[in-house]
């Protein structure tokens, strides 16, 4: 179960998106959404207008104007998409937990550090919603990995447009790994309410095909066992990278959600966000859930 959605808003484009992906998901599960704001911290704020006066040539008076602004300007824009969001779908506000029929919200604003401030409060959630890559203001893929990696909670990273729905056919990239393994665990609750289930491998060494098969075969059991059935797939790359293989896959499968363990193709690799997990999230079409 997921009952509580913790929204990370920058202020971008993709805002709004974000906050429809986390509504998405809260509708399942009659869900509390909280709603966080962000603001950075003056002393880093000083420290940004100082750098920028040194190449810009503006003064450090006008950088601080400028930064202030800023944070006002996007704080602005988060609390109306907020608002209006949850006019529209009829989202009770409260601030503390109370037997509601139905979805409900909150507002928090916090200031400080962004990582450290999103990762101590991702801890009081069952899930972290993040705006997608291409709004150019959101978490970068390092600072999403350290909220991924310090809050041990699932990140869901909204796609660019608005989901209409997230368990019509849900998608697993399986790679035979403890990541995999344990995003498959975190994402039962939604894998429960999926119409349809396919599990998507990435076969690189075509030597180890046989093998290969038999590690998604095991995890279709795996589902079966759970009562989920699902149907599985071997993604040839024929000349594509991988990350590119999958998502096409999972587009023709129609899905409207990739399940999916934080890893890259080396163990270092591993302890934050690799390549090939930053590649599908900046191409991604559709939601992303993430576990390490």
């Amino acid at each position: 179960m997921m009952k509580t959605i913790l929204v990370a808003a920058a202020g971008t484009p993709q805002t709004r998106t974000a906050l429809d992906t986390g509504v998405a998901l809260a509708r399942i599960f009659d869900a509390h959404i909280e709603c966080l704001r962000i603001h950075p911290d003056p002393a880093q704020m000083l420290a940004q207008a100082a750098g920028a006066d040194m190449g810009s040539g503006m003064a450090i008076a006008d950088m601080w104007q400028a930064l202030q602004d800023d944070d006002v300007r996007r704080t602005r824009a988060i609390r109306e998409a907020f608002d209006e969001v949850c006019a529209r779908d009829k989202i009770t506000l409260t601030e503390r937990p109370a037997p509601i029929r139905g979805m409900s919200a909150s507002w928090r604003e916090q200031t400080g550090d962004e990582i450290e401030q999103l990762v101590a409060r991702a801890r009081f959630n069952d899930l972290v919603v993040i705006e997608h890559p291409s709004g150019g203001g959101g978490l970068p893929p390092l600072s999403a990995g350290a909220v991924l990696i310090g809050a041990g909670r699932p990140i869901l990273v909204a796609p660019p447009k608005s989901p209409s729905s997230l368990t019509r056919v849900v998608a697993i990239a399986w790679k035979d790994s403890a990541e995999a393994a344990k995003a498959i665990a975190v994402a039962m609750p939604i894998l429960a309410k999926a119409e349809k289930i396919v599990v998507l491998g990435v076969n690189e060494v075509s030597a180890e095909l046989p093998r290969f098969r038999r590690s998604l075969d095991n995890a279709v059991n795996y589902l079966a066992w759970q009562g989920l059935p699902a149907d599985s797939r071997v993604i040839e790359l024929r000349d594509k990278p991988p990350s590119d293989a999958l998502l096409a896959a999972a587009q023709e499968a129609n899905a409207d959600l990739l399940v999916m363990g934080g890893y890259g193709h080396s163990r270092l690799r591993e302890l934050i966000f690799g390549g090939f997990t930053r590649h599908v999230l900046n191409g991604a079409a559709l939601p992303v859930l993430l576990f390490h």
